[in-house]
């Protein structure tokens, strides 16, 4: 009986040291081994197979085929205002559901979701952007995810080129809008239903990944839906607010700046032609100016913007000015030539004093004329010119010369008298005027100036504020 024990106990001493291997053993061959092509091979899907890639991947064919829109603005890379174009960085996210699709995980050791099948394999749908007027020049992502539900999703980046119609009358502190409105080309709302995320979640996500923003600050999104044509749009507005301090020191501060140039030139000497040279210069320069403010905006705005009335404004007062600076100008020449010619002729009245009178006398034997001088002064009048007579032949060659000399200063005599004289009789009369009207104009420019200013200012701050886009959101 002791034998028989002890045998019992060294077997059941065996059996406990081998049931870990053996325990081992089992639970090594009950594990499963799984992949994504498993999944792949029961599904089917396979580069030979194209029937899934030609029709909705539903079962009834009058069941729609929901699809979920989702954006976020990545980047705005541009803003071109003269061609109203609109660049901008998008990530986009559509998701459907497939009714040939779908497994249990349990099958296949928990696999949920395989993440790279080819778009070549399998139906997505045709959702275009309407505003799109450049082929997108970002790569395509080449694959989709599927559920084991049967969702499928396909995620892209997408570089779009697109209309804008810009307001761009309070440019350049404007506010843009543009818009992305996004539907299918060829199924109608009773085969595809567009549906998209909340303005909320859409200004949410993109302030999340937005990386650049050019010139322009990022305000909010705006969602909209509706149906046209029996076919669903989705509308994406944009909201940016343009940074208007590369415009105000490039454009805006050195325009004022030639008009202060301007201002201080009113006080510059007429004597001479720098004032004139220097205007002229000035207005050139904010030709320039102009011209390149001509580049940026668009040539069939409905309404001139605030920036080309502040151009015009400021280059029709500098032309005022130029103006007035050439009739001052003017004025004082004409002062000025008459003292010229009023010198001239004290010099000639200094010389006359020196000149005999010549009167004919009376004729001797031989018929010639004998001439009688006199030491008495010219008169400056006229009535003692006509004293003087043509000779006749035969006369003296002395005659002749003191006669062609009379004759010269009668002539300058009756040029003085007819035109040489100024209304009021008296040197500088012109002079007085022309500062009489520089004195009057200045004060009168100056006005304007302010005037001008102060409009141009207040009009900018109303058509700013009258946005209804508050500045919090931007």
């Amino acid at each position: 009986m002791t034998r028989v024990s002890l045998m019992i106990l060294l077997l059941v001493s065996a059996l406990l040291l081998s049931a870990p291997e053996a325990w081992a053993t089992d639970e090594g061959s009950s594990e499963k081994v799984c992949s994504y092509f498993d999944v792949l091979t029961q599904l089917n899907i396979s580069k030979g197979n194209e029937l899934y890639t030609m029709t909705r991947p539903i079962l009834d064919y009058r069941n729609q085929t929901i699809v979920h829109l989702e954006i976020a603005l990545y980047g705005i890379l541009g803003m071109d205002e003269k061609e109203q174009m609109f660049v901008a960085s998008l990530l986009t996210s559509l998701q459907w559901h497939s009714d040939l699709f779908s497994w249990n995980p349990e099958d296949f050791c928990g696999i949920t979701y395989i993440p790279s099948i080819p778009k070549k394999l399998m139906w997505e749908p045709d959702i275009i952007i309407e505003e799109m007027i450049a082929e997108d020049k970002a790569p395509p992502s080449p694959f989709l995810t599927l559920y084991s539900n049967g969702t499928v999703e396909l995620n892209r980046g997408m570089v779009v080129v697109s209309t804008c119609l810009m307001q761009i009358f309070s440019f350049p502190f404007d506010t843009q809008r543009c818009t992305l409105t996004f539907k299918s080309i060829t199924h109608t709302d009773k085969e595809l239903r567009l549906l998209a995320q909340g303005s909320n979640a859409a200004t949410r996500m993109t302030r999340e990944v937005l990386r650049t923003q050019d010139e322009w600050t990022f305000c909010n999104v705006n969602v909209t839906k509706f149906s046209e044509d029996s076919i669903d749009h989705i509308t994406y507005t944009i909201t940016m607010r343009r940074r208007p301090v590369l415009y105000v020191v490039n454009l805006l501060l050195p325009i004022w700046f030639f008009m202060c140039l301007d201002v201080a030139s009113l006080f510059i000497s007429e004597k001479g032609g720098e004032k004139l040279s220097f205007k002229v210069t000035v207005m050139l320069s904010v030709t320039v100016l102009q011209l390149i403010l001509n580049d940026i905006l668009p040539s069939t705005s409905s309404r001139i913007p605030l920036i080309a009335t502040y151009c015009a404004g400021i280059f029709s007062l500098m032309l005022l000015s130029l103006c007035e600076t050439i009739v001052v100008m003017h004025l004082m020449e004409k002062d000025f030539h008459f003292k010229v010619k009023e010198e001239e002729d004290c010099s000639m009245d200094e010389d006359k004093k020196d000149l005999p009178i010549v009167n004919k006398g009376d004729t001797d034997k031989n018929g010639q004329t004998r001439l009688h001088i006199s030491d008495r002064p010219v008169s400056t009048t006229s009535s003692l010119l006509p004293a003087v007579h043509e000779g006749k032949p035969g006369e003296t060659e002395l005659h002749l010369v003191v006669l062609g000399l009379l004759t010269e200063i009668r002539k300058a005599l009756e040029t003085q008298l007819e035109g040489g004289q100024v209304r009021d009789g008296k040197p500088g009369y012109w002079t007085r005027i022309a500062k009489r009207i520089h004195v009057v104009f200045i004060y009168m420019y100056l006005f304007s100036i302010l005037s001008f200013v102060c409009y141009m200012a207040a009009r900018w701050y109303m058509v700013v504020h009258h946005d209804a886009t508050p500045a919090s959101q931007c």
